[in-house]
């Protein structure tokens, strides 16, 4: 049984891994390709100490990687093919959303940026105002100074 459980769990890492692929060839940004990989690679880890957890108490048996890797192979060589439509499918979905997504958070930056600026202007123009207001008195007494000086 506790084979079985590996060829299994072979099997859904190879179909996650077409997943995978597929979601990398629309990716438009690198970060996208990036978090895929790190969370693939996440869940294959958790999934195959789950797996190894429940058929044999954390006990590393070789039967058990001769499993997984037979399950890999033989999700390759038969399910990769009829399953490649579907998961390409399932990625224009994934980029459909990604692209609502990174545009809609791309407007909501613009308006945040556009609306600090307009609403830090009338800072700009009353610190603008109170350096020229300033500049007087310092101009006045730049100018008394060389009175005194010529005197």
């Amino acid at each position: 049984m506790a084979f079985l459980t590996d060829i299994l769990t072979g099997m859904i890492l190879g179909s996650g891994y077409d997943l995978l692929k597929a979601i990398r060839k629309k990716a438009d940004y690198t970060i996208i390709s990036i978090v895929c990989d790190v969370m693939f690679w996440l869940f294959s880890c958790g999934l195959i100490l789950f797996v190894f957890f429940l058929t044999n108490d954390m006990k590393l048996r070789a039967y058990e990687f001769f499993g997984i890797l037979s399950g890999v192979l033989l999700y390759f060589t038969v399910f990769s093919a009829p399953l490649g439509l579907v998961y390409e499918k399932i990625a224009d979905i994934f980029h459909f959303f990604c692209k609502i997504l990174f545009t809609s958070v791309h407007f909501f930056g613009i308006i945040v940026k556009n609306g600090v600026l307009f609403l830090g202007k009338p800072f700009v123009w009353s610190f603008r105002f109170l350096k020229k207001l300033l500049q007087a008195p310092k101009r006045a007494w730049k100018e008394n100074m060389k009175l005194i000086k010529r005197i």
